[in-house]
């Protein structure tokens, strides 16, 4: 579940959820009561905004505006529905949303802010590990050089006896830490 659909949920933080080794990523669903209800938006709140909605629809899209509010007010009238509550119903709920959205971008923030900590850490590990690297491949290099001097220095002995020895070849070359610098 994403952040947005746990927020919706009540269910607080919301955790941001890779995706893995490619995985589809389902966006997340938005259910607005939820939110509603976590910000104390009541029942009988939320049903006077949707009835509203639902006489906003039916009226003629054609007729002018102060015509379709005349026609909305005369009707709320008539059933003796107060608009200042329609009206504080839609602000409640309208500040409910923002503070969902609010929330959210925050945690977003924080979890981005804690992603870009872990990038830099990991990238200064890699650094680190490829500095060791080229430090281990570079005291192997200077090894080997020794070593093959060395050799180098005893070859006559056993030229002067009539054996033959191979020579030391350069076995950085052949190391598994060589292999990764190519």
């Amino acid at each position: 579940m994403f952040g947005a659909e746990k927020a919706a949920e009540g269910e607080g933080d919301r955790a941001v959820q890779g995706s893995p080794g490619g995985e589809k990523h389902e966006p997340p669903r938005f259910d607005p009561i939820p939110v509603l209800e976590k910000a104390g938006v009541t029942t009988e709140q939320r049903d006077r905004v949707e009835r509203t909605l639902e006489l906003l629809k039916a009226l003629p899209a054609e007729s002018p505006a102060e015509v379709r509010k005349g026609i909305v007010e005369a009707s709320l009238k008539a059933f003796d529905i107060s608009i200042g509550a329609i009206v504080e119903a839609a602000n409640a709920q309208l500040a409910a949303f923002r503070s969902f959205i609010a929330t959210g971008h925050k945690q977003l923030d924080d979890q981005t802010r804690k992603s870009n900590e872990r990038i830099a850490h990991l990238q200064a590990e890699i650094a680190k590990l490829q500095r060791q690297m080229e430090m281990a491949t570079s005291d192997q290099a200077t090894l080997d050089q020794a070593a093959i001097a060395a050799s180098e220095r005893v070859r006559p002995v056993l030229a002067f006896f009539g054996e033959a020895m191979p020579r030391v070849e350069h076995a950085a070359r052949d190391s598994p830490a060589a292999s990764m610098n190519r």
